[in-house]
């Protein structure tokens, strides 16, 4: 995997979103979520090259947010597709206490 990349949004109204791009879980998603305070988290679940459904679960637990919204999925061969991913994310989520928004 490469190296972890992505960047906080905050917006006029306060609200902090948290786009993690193409990573994986690392340990210092907890320090983005004490500094920045994200409400919503754009996360990979694609499981190839990205973090999987459960790994963006622990993500939204280090972060803290509330709702997650589930990317990256069925982009690659081999990926899972989007109802599988989409339904691996919720029961995550629920698991940690986050909401996911899957569109």
């Amino acid at each position: 995997m490469g190296v972890a990349a992505g960047y906080v949004v905050r917006f006029e109204n306060d609200l902090a979103i948290y786009f993690a791009g193409d990573t994986g879980l690392f340990g210092d998603m907890r320090i983005i979520g004490e500094m920045y305070r994200p409400t919503i988290a754009f996360l990979p679940i694609g499981d190839v090259h990205t973090m999987g459904p459960e790994q963006a679960a622990k993500a939204c637990e280090l972060v803290g947010v509330t709702q997650i919204v589930p990317m990256h999925y069925g982009t690659v061969p081999g990926a899972h597709g989007y109802a599988r991913a989409a339904a691996r994310a919720r029961r995550a989520a629920r698991r940690t206490g986050a909401g996911a928004q899957a569109g």
